[in-house]
This record gives structure tokens, sequence and C-alpha cells, in this order.
């Protein structure tokens, strides 16, 4: 244990550059990821984070440069200068990644505490500093009191609780691991850099500080938070790949999605019909098919022109949506025509189910001002693995029965 705390000891400089590097990459690492128009609130915030790193690396590889070559007052300056400005971003991060992590009524409120707590914490790590006889050990202590040690809180925290609060979004990208792993990594590194300081001649830093951890631990405080600084910047450059997931997930979802009406277009419907075929026939149950006409849509379209029967389509897609759950399948397979399979539909809940169709179509026409009536015609369909058939036979055997239920009640 004593060769290799001695080893650490003289090769300090070498720790100082990988945990100046970790943080410096971690923030390169976020300005460069596109994340324009995300729909996380996180991509609002990360610029924050990513000048902490610049700044904290720097201020890493500035401690490496005074030990290996010599220490002045104006470098000392500058050092102390960039120490306060990054734990500034990272207290700014921290506070705001929290905030948006919390319910709204807590947000406004905290958010005002905090805001004045931010200012507080500011001001008095400015009164210390610019009234201090030794600006570079006093000022950087209480910088890491007030700063470092509740950022790190904060930010930890925060990437707990924003993967809860964005749980249903985050777990198809996969991230769960790096956003416990940063929160951990950040909260420990708020512990050892935010309350392990240099030694002071006040409580607690002349109790807890830097000399007493090597002699409790045998090994420099900065070791633990350059391994910490790797784990942040590694769970980080991670997490902030869910902007490419986002990014491939909104390019996918336009290939399946019916641009005009938001449902799913023909290859949508015909991709999770093809699923669920799968498993009907993996367990041996029957599933239903509805396929629905827009009537007079031609009629819509001829005389009042493109854009009513536009509309007319959006209302009916609409309208579908409302009447099925979100685990059924709604489809516009083109034109004025759409298709349905109410996921669990049993033989005696189907005319239930058109019948409640019925229903909101009759709510709509009690309310719209049009000149027409919304109205369809439905056949149904079913699907039997005893006797299989492809999504295209179904459709074919439903649009029959729509023609046949034409010929002898009036349509929906």
């Amino acid at each position: 244990m004593d060769l290799i705390s001695q080893w650490f000891n003289d090769n300090l400089d070498i720790v100082f550059f990988l945990y100046g590097l970790a943080f410096f990459a971690m923030g390169i690492s976020i300005l460069v990821q596109p994340r324009k128009e995300s729909a996380f609130k996180l991509a609002e915030i990360l610029w924050l984070l990513a000048w902490f790193g610049l700044v904290h690396g720097i201020n890493e590889w500035l401690d490496m440069w005074t030990m290996i070559k010599h220490q002045s007052a104006t470098l000392d300056l500058v050092r102390l200068f960039c120490l306060i400005l990054s734990f500034i971003f990272l207290f700014e991060f921290g506070k705001r990644l929290f905030l948006q992590s919390v319910s709204e009524d807590i947000s406004k409120l905290g958010g005002k505490l905090a805001q004045y707590l931010s200012w507080g914490a500011y001001l008095v790590v400015g009164i210390i500093v610019f009234s201090s006889s030794n600006l570079w050990k006093t000022g950087g202590i209480w910088a890491r009191y007030l700063l470092a040690f509740p950022g790190a809180l904060f930010t930890g925290l925060g990437f707990f609780a924003y993967y809860r609060y964005n749980e249903k979004a985050l777990t198809q990208a996969k991230v769960k691991n790096y956003f416990l792993l940063a929160g951990l990594s950040f909260i420990i590194y708020g512990i050892v850099s935010g309350l392990v300081v240099p030694k002071g001649d006040f409580f607690p830093s002349n109790w807890l500080n830097n000399d007493s951890f090597f002699s409790t631990m045998r090994i420099p405080v900065q070791v633990i938070r350059a391994v910490l600084a790797i784990i942040a910047a590694l769970s980080v450059t991670e997490i902030i790949k869910i902007f490419d997931w986002e990014s491939r997930k909104k390019i996918e979802d336009a290939s399946v999605t019916d641009e005009l009406t938001g449902i799913h277009n023909r290859r949508g419907f015909f991709a999770i019909a093809e699923h669920q075929l799968k498993i009907a026939n993996r367990n041996k149950i029957g599933i239903f098919m509805l396929y629905a006409d827009l009537n007079n849509f031609k009629w819509i379209n001829d005389t009042l022109g493109h854009k009513e029967g536009d509309y007319a389509l959006r209302e009916f897609a609409r309208i579908l949506k409302n009447v099925y759950r979100k685990s059924d399948v709604v489809g516009r397979l083109g034109g004025d025509e759409f298709a349905v399979i109410p996921v669990g539909t049993t033989g005696d809940s189907v005319e239930e189910i058109t019948a409640r169709l019925q229903k909101n179509l009759n709510s709509y026409n009690a309310t719209s001002n049009h000149t027409y009536t919304l109205s369809a015609s439905v056949g149904i369909s079913h699907y039997d693995p005893e006797h299989p058939c492809s999504i295209d036979e179904l459709i074919v055997q439903a649009d029959k029965k729509m023609y046949e239920m034409k010929r002898h009640k009036p349509t929906l």
C-alpha cells in the first residue's frame, strides 16, 4: 500500500492530466452532439455541463503545470478563476436538471428558492475571495463548500430524478444504467471534491481536508476525483446518445406514420399487423380486422375542395383513435380507406366496438357545423390461426363484408 501511495504522490501530474482530460473530453462531446429540436428538456441545459467540463479540465491542467513548472501569483489567480467559474456552471446545471425532474408546482417554488440560494452562494464566495488575504486557498475552499458540493449533489440527484421522470421515453433508448452511474459518480464526486478541501485554519477544513484524507486512505484524493471524472464523463457521453436515438426514431416513425392523419400509414399498419398475426399463431387465438371506407369522400373533395377532404380524413382518423385503445392497431391504408385490428377483441364484443364507433360519429355530426355528415362503411374479417392467411387476404375479406353490409343495411 505504501508503494502505491508513493507512486501516486510521485506521479500526481499524470493524475491531474487524466482528471482534466476526462472532464474536458466530456465537454467537447456534449458541445459537438447535435440536439437541436429535441423533445428532451435535458438538451436545453447541457451546455452548462459542457462548460463545467471544459473550464474544470483547464483548471486541472493548470494545477498540473504548477506542479511541473512553478507557482506564481498570476497563475494562482487564473486557477482560482477557472475553479470558481467551473463550479458555477456545475451548480447551475445541477439546479436546473433537478428542477426539470420534479412536479411543476415544486419546480416553480423550488426555482424561486434556488435562484435566491444561487445568488447568495455567488455573493458569499465573491466576498470571501476578494476580502481574503489568501485568495487561492480560502477562496477555493469556500467555492468547493458553497458551489461544488451542492452543485454535484444536485447533478447526481438530478440524473436519478430525470430518468425516473422520463422513464417511459428513455426505456427504449436503454440508458438507465448510464443515468444511474452518472448520478452516483457525481454524488460521490461532490463529497470528495466539495467537502475534502485543502487544509485551512477553520472548521471543517482543518479537520476534513486533502491531508487528512491521505493519512486515512493512503491515497491522494485527486486520484479518487480523477476516477470519478472518468466514470462521469463516460456515462454522460453515453447519455447524450439519446439524441442520436431520438433522431433515428423520428425518421423511423416518419416512415411508418401517415403525415396527414398522424396514424400508421400502410407500411406501418402492415408491419404491426404481421406481428399481431404471429402472436395469434403462437397463442392459437383469433383476431379481427375492421375495414372502414369513408362515405361520400369523392363528393367532399370534388364539391368542397381537397382542403375540406383532408380535414374530413383527419377528423375520421381522430375519431378512430378515440374509439380504440392505444394497444389497438389503427392505420390509413390509402385514400379514404382505414383499417383497425382491435387487439384482444372477442367475437361477442365486435358489435359493441362497432356500436362505439357509430356513437362517436353521431356525437361528432351532432356538434359539427359542416354541410355534410361524416360516416363510414365498415366490414369485419376474422383471422383463424387454424386456417392462416395474409394481411392482404384479411383486407379483401373485410372489403367484401363491407359491400355486403352496404347492400343490406345503413352504413355507420
